[in-house]
């Protein structure tokens, strides 16, 4: 997650802690369930349990919301219950995957 702290990100809940590998963006909370593999970065802007729900049953890295957006209360304090790393992005959506491709050397691990 060292790659992420380069990021200009808002921590919402958690901390820079888990291993990153990989990222998958996406708003569809289905096709998450489906495509969203362990230890991934989600890019979405999605803000509600479901959110922390899929990204805890899948092992995500971390949820990266975008344009500033944050968790409504029932979501933050379920990512705090099951420790999900939760960060906000001022950015768009497509500025925070430009970023979040430079960062990854311009690889989906």
């Amino acid at each position: 997650m060292e790659k992420l702290q380069k990021l200009e990100l808002k921590i919402i809940n958690g901390a820079y802690n888990k291993k990153a590998d990989g990222i998958y963006v996406g708003d569809i909370l289905s096709y998450a369930l489906v495509k969203l593999k362990k230890s991934n970065v989600w890019v979405t802007s999605q803000i509600n349990e479901n959110v922390v729900a899929i990204a805890y049953k899948k092992e995500a890295s971390c949820v990266i919301l975008t344009d500033g957006l944050c968790l409504n209360d029932e979501a933050i304090s379920l990512a705090k219950e099951h420790d999900i790393n939760v960060f906000s992005s001022d950015k768009s959506m497509y500025d925070t995957i430009v970023d979040l491709y430079k960062t990854f050397g311009g690889k989906n691990e």
